[in-house]
């Protein structure tokens, strides 16, 4: 009788020949062959992502986050009135903010489809 083993005997036990000239060969061949791939990347968007630190007097001083565009600082009303603690009611879609300013009275809305704020029963149209 004789025996066998089942698994026959591991060299190098752990580690995994690699031939490095078979990926070489892949490596070439596929930039011979294909070379008219494109890689695509995101569009510059021609904006920039900052935080501006505003400090006002008897209200306090905190970061928000803002854009800015050439030189022109673009900051969000509703964080804007968050910090002034200028009560606002953003709609859903965003197209027109809602509130008042010390009293229910001296009622304002902002509305970005029409371009126009309306501030009591003034009127001023955005550009």
């Amino acid at each position: 009788m004789t025996k066998t083993k089942a698994y026959s005997i591991v060299y190098n036990c752990g580690y995994m020949y690699v031939n490095p000239k078979k990926y070489l060969f892949v490596f070439i061949f596929l930039f011979t062959f294909f070379p008219g791939i494109t890689i695509f990347s995101q569009e510059e968007t021609g904006y920039d992502e900052i935080s501006v630190f505003l400090n006002v007097p008897n209200v306090g001083s905190g970061e928000i986050d803002a854009v800015i565009k050439g030189s022109e600082v673009y900051l969000p009303v509703t964080d804007l009135f968050d910090f002034l603690k200028i009560r606002n009611i953003p709609s859903s879609g965003l197209e027109t903010i809602t509130g008042f300013f010390i009293n229910q009275e001296a009622s304002y809305r902002i509305d970005r489809v029409k371009n126009q704020i309306q501030y009591g029963k003034k009127s001023f149209k955005l550009e």
